[in-house]
């Protein structure tokens, strides 16, 4: 039998405690490294869920800008259609680039030319046009003599 003094038994007690310290100890730290990691995925997940709502934003975004852009196309076509007015007085006038133009107008199709809108009186061409074109109509036998 092993005879054992109180300084052994008191030595043995104090590393036991020791030792449930130590074991209490890192199992609070591998608990808090486990809500760490819990933490660094649940900001992973909210990260992904907010990063598709800026993909759909962001698509939503452009469309929405596509859209304007197409309007303002329009507006420039008009501009250089209707009214005859060149691309770099166009530019001018909207105060950007000749090529901010260009890649402004290529979002749209050119509109088929129009006649530019009247001006505030009747428009006296116009009008001079289709008396000749009734003067033209009124019979065949007019349509053999020469005008005058």
């Amino acid at each position: 039998m092993v005879k054992r003094t109180s300084r052994s038994v008191a030595a043995r007690r104090a590393a036991t405690e020791r030792a449930a310290r130590f074991l209490e100890r890192e199992q609070h730290l591998v608990e808090l490294a486990a809500a760490y990691l819990d933490a660094d995925a649940r900001i992973e997940s909210i990260g992904h869920k907010y990063d598709d709502r800026r993909a759909a934003l962001a698509a939503e975004q452009r469309a929405e800008e596509t859209a304007v852009r197409r309007d303002a196309g329009r507006a420039a076509h008009q501009m250089i259609d209707r009214y005859a007015v060149t691309k770099s007085e166009a530019a001018e006038r909207l105060g950007i680039t000749i090529r901010h133009l260009n890649e402004t107008l290529s979002l749209v199709p050119a509109e088929q030319p129009a006649p530019p809108p009247a001006a505030d009186g009747p428009d006296l061409l116009d009008a001079a046009g289709q008396a000749d074109a009734a003067d033209e109509s009124v019979g065949d036998d007019d349509a053999a003599q020469p005008d005058l």
